[in-house]
């Protein structure tokens, strides 16, 4: 409990001091007239998802001793989603190729894989390394641009990213599920990370931004399909499909229409 008032406190300071730094210098501001399927407004409000993320989340990881390695990884993704945030005419093709690059790094040096989807004839195609590699990968890009097509509504993504998390932790003990590698401390700090996020993104405190929306769904995905691979069998495969059906869908709908 102790632990959890401290997260809620660092992340309240935390993007309290990121917004107040970029608004000053009216550095990622977001300008609703170049994004037509967002809500018009005249306030001056900053693009701090991913920024706040990435700082807070070190900070807090520090102080519980956990493993930061991937937030380094996570980083390009940060300078992908600032540059589309700050040039709206960066072209889509570069984007998906760099974004494409450093998953590709992702995936292969932490090993992430979908051993089930709880499917017996694709579990079968799972086993074999390579397509298992490359349909990660897909998975990844698929959701990491389906959250990016969802953002535009104060609190809708990361209001859908909270009750995701409260979710996993509502899982871990309904079931009694334990977690090596500080996997729940992990789930935790991101709680305290969404929720302090989704009060001030719903008041238009704040947006998530692409480079927000790239940070946040892509940490998201990976917490989940580690929370599923490392439940010794405990939790379905399909659990993923549902917390994260619809920025696929999305994804899917705008590239067939």
């Amino acid at each position: 409990m102790h632990s959890l008032i401290l997260n809620i406190t660092i992340s309240v300071f935390t993007l309290f001091i990121i917004n107040y730094i970029l608004t000053k210098n009216k550095i990622l501001i977001d300008n609703p007239k170049l994004s037509q399927h967002k809500f018009m407004h005249n306030s001056i409000i900053p693009l701090s998802g991913g920024i706040f993320f990435i700082t807070c989340y070190t900070i807090i990881s520090q102080i519980n001793q956990i493993n930061i390695s991937i937030i380094i990884y996570l980083i390009p993704f940060l300078f992908i989603g600032i540059i589309a945030d700050i040039k709206k005419n960066f072209s889509p093709k570069i984007r998906l190729i760099l974004q494409l690059i450093f998953l590709i790094l992702i995936v292969y040096i932490f090993d992430i894989r979908i051993s089930s989807i709880d499917l017996k004839f694709f579990d079968e195609i799972l086993k074999n390394n390579y397509f298992n590699f490359f349909f990660s990968i897909f998975c990844l890009i698929t959701i990491l641009n389906g959250y990016n097509l969802m953002d535009g509504l104060n609190g809708f993504v990361s209001g859908q990213m909270l009750m995701i998390i409260i979710s996993l932790i509502l899982l871990i003990n309904l079931n009694n599920l334990e977690y090596a590698n500080n996997l729940q401390q992990i789930i935790e700090i991101f709680f305290s990370i969404c929720l302090i996020f989704f009060l001030f993104n719903i008041f238009g405190k704040c947006f998530l931004g692409d480079n927000g929306t790239y940070i946040f769904s892509l940490f998201l995905s990976i917490l989940i399909i580690s929370f599923i691979e490392k439940s010794g069998g405990k939790v379905s495969p399909l659990l993923a499909a549902i917390f994260l059906w619809y920025p696929a869908y999305e994804n899917l709908f705008t590239i067939l229409r």
